[in-house]
């Protein structure tokens, strides 16, 4: 979907620092779910990246989303 790397690491950092989120290093490394799914909630999420999306919002930049448009624009 063309996320910036840099937005994209953000919220991975938020969701993980909310524990939402777990990682791992390595070649069988990446991101997990820290918890259950059905212990996490919409609202949890949305708390945890709410941050840098309203710093993404204010300062204009566009994250781009399928189809070519602009999900901040």
């Amino acid at each position: 979907q063309d996320i910036p790397r840099k937005f994209l690491t953000a919220i991975l950092a938020d969701l993980k620092r909310a524990q939402i989120l777990r990682s791992q290093r390595g070649a069988i490394g990446g991101y997990r779910l820290a918890r259950p799914a059905t212990e996490i909630s919409i609202a949890d999420v949305m708390r945890a990246v709410y941050d840098i999306v309203e710093q993404a919002y204010e300062t204009g930049q566009a994250v781009p989303v399928t189809g070519g448009q602009n999900m901040l624009s």
